[in-house]
């Protein structure tokens, strides 16, 4: 693939691909395209090494499908899911980005930011922020829930809308609870306890060196729409669009204190005490929830996949799976035919399913955040 050229329009290798976002949708679209013979490049604008305190549920063999992990040298072992198939986001990234620096057809690009896009009958490009011109056969749009590739797709409807409440999230290492709490049984197996006003899961996940009890990574999210004005006033939320996650020293006391009451009066030990733990040590973050129903997934030569295609709320479990389906039919399409008639094939093949799986989890927010919805905000 032609990396640096002079011209605006070199001519590209055939079978070739750049993607836009090294997040779990990049990754896996990366892989499934260099898995059917296209060379490709992945452009990231993060460093290499990203944490984060979320996860995320994945069925058994998805991502060996995805990373064709075999206990090779490279590729990162999948720790064993303990019941309910939790992972740290983080592990599962790791693995597929050892897989992808590990695979000859791609290469990853981080700290590179892709500031301009454009198309032909023949070519795609991205012009990067350290002045590269790229170029591909086509460009998919992997860069997530504020993706910037989605109005080179759907100009008339490029943002992703908030929907009206806050996920609280913490992770602890089992080992640096209090001694009573180490090994508990009721973290077995997760939680999901609520009554339609108040929600929460407690999942227990694989520690980093062992999966048995007293070792694990117990984590919790708790889903909360009494806080939209925190949200909106800090600049988090502005109008309806979602522009940042709340990192932990974003939390104000008033507002770590305000959640810990919360906590006490709402859950049962042994989640009130791991959360109580993780507001105490101000290890908690936030991630106000966005939606985004498509009415386009391709524009020419571009094509979208995972949350930068359909943005659904975590209560669908099905972030990952959506996302690595995307990437699979994307792959079968261009396996039978030319691009431009390929990306067409991909988006009838997944526009409705995708619009169908974000308005089943909006059906979910509109009754949760129902205070907020009857305030005017669709």
């Amino acid at each position: 693939m032609s990396r640096h050229g002079s011209s605006r329009h070199p001519r590209p290798a055939t079978g070739s691909a750049i993607v836009v976002g090294a997040s779990l949708g990049g990754l896996l679209t990366a892989l499934t395209l260099a898995r059917s013979g296209f060379d490709v490049t992945v452009v990231e604008r993060a460093a290499a090494r990203r944490r984060t305190g979320g996860a995320l549920v994945i069925g058994e063999g998805l991502v060996e499908r995805v990373t064709g992990w075999d206990g090779g040298p490279h590729a990162r072992a999948i720790p064993t899911a303990l019941a309910g198939g939790g992972h740290m986001w983080e592990t599962i990234h790791d693995s597929l980005r050892a897989t992808g620096e590990n695979e000859d057809r791609i290469v990853l690009l981080h700290d590179t930011r892709a500031i301009e896009t454009g198309q032909d009958d023949g070519t795609a490009w991205v012009v990067t922020d350290g002045g590269e011109t790229l170029v591909a056969d086509l460009i998919v749009g992997a860069d997530g829930h504020r993706s910037t590739m989605r109005r080179a797709v759907s100009p008339e409807q490029p943002d992703a809308r908030f929907a009206g409440y806050v996920i609280w999230l913490g992770v602890v290492e089992e080992p640096d609870l209090p001694a009573g709490l180490r090994g508990d049984r009721g973290f077995d197996g997760g939680a999901f306890l609520g009554d339609g006003d108040d929600v929460m899961f407690g999942y227990a996940m694989p520690g980093r060196d062992r999966n048995d009890a007293g070792h694990r990574q117990i984590g919790w999210a708790w889903y909360d729409a009494t806080h939209n004005d925190f949200l909106r006033t800090s600049g988090h939320v502005r109008g309806d669009v979602v522009h940042h996650s709340v990192l932990s020293e974003e939390i104000p006391e008033w507002l770590n204190h305000e959640l810990a009451e919360m906590v006490a009066s709402r859950w049962p030990s042994p989640w009130r005490d791991v959360m109580q733990f993780s507001l105490e040590h101000h290890t908690v973050t936030g991630t106000p929830i966005a939606e985004y129903i498509p009415t386009a997934l391709v524009n020419g030569r571009i094509a979208l996949i995972g949350d930068a295609a359909h943005v659904q709320t975590p209560m669908t479990g099905q972030g990952f799976g959506s996302a690595l389906a995307d990437a699979e039919a994307l792959a079968a399409a261009l396996a039978t035919s030319a691009v431009p008639q390929a990306l067409a094939a991909y988006e009838r093949e997944r526009l409705s399913a995708v619009r169908a799986l974000v308005q089943s989890g909006r059906r979910f927010s509109r009754s949760f955040a129902r205070d907020y919805i009857s305030h005017g905000t669709p």
